[in-house]
């Protein structure tokens, strides 16, 4: 991949499209007692990834897709989408130990660094 500012900046003009979408899922569903807004943002954007990828880009290749949909609009919207197709990548070319490993350290670890986050914000304040 290579880096130009034709790639960045169609990067961050989807990125400020997938962020606003992020951010108007999240007001459309405040209020409700479970991260619905979290887990529809995590599973459309997982389905639109490897939709696009298993789809779109193995029968062309497309710079706008690629640096403006996936990384730019799928990228804000969610990178949960990304772990998820990683993940999927993995078990198809590595196994099941693999994707299993990348599962539990994502998860295990992300949890553990928000826990640490929020412990050592909460001794500052």
């Amino acid at each position: 991949m290579e880096l130009s500012l034709k790639a960045i900046a169609l990067v961050a003009s989807g990125g400020a499209i997938g962020a606003s979408l992020r951010y108007l899922t999240y007001v459309a569903l405040q209020g409700t007692d479970f991260p619905w807004a979290t887990l529809l943002v995590n599973l459309t954007g997982s389905f639109a990834l490897a939709f696009l990828l298993f789809y779109v880009i193995l029968d062309y290749h497309s710079d706008v897709v690629s640096f403006f949909v996936i990384m730019g609009v799928l990228g804000a919207f969610t990178t949960f989408s990304s772990f998820s197709m990683e993940t999927l990548l993995l078990y198809m070319d590595k196994g099941l130990a693999a994707a299993t490993l990348n599962v539990t350290l994502n998860v295990g670890l992300c949890i553990a660094g928000a826990a640490l986050g929020r412990f050592l914000a909460l001794k500052i304040i």
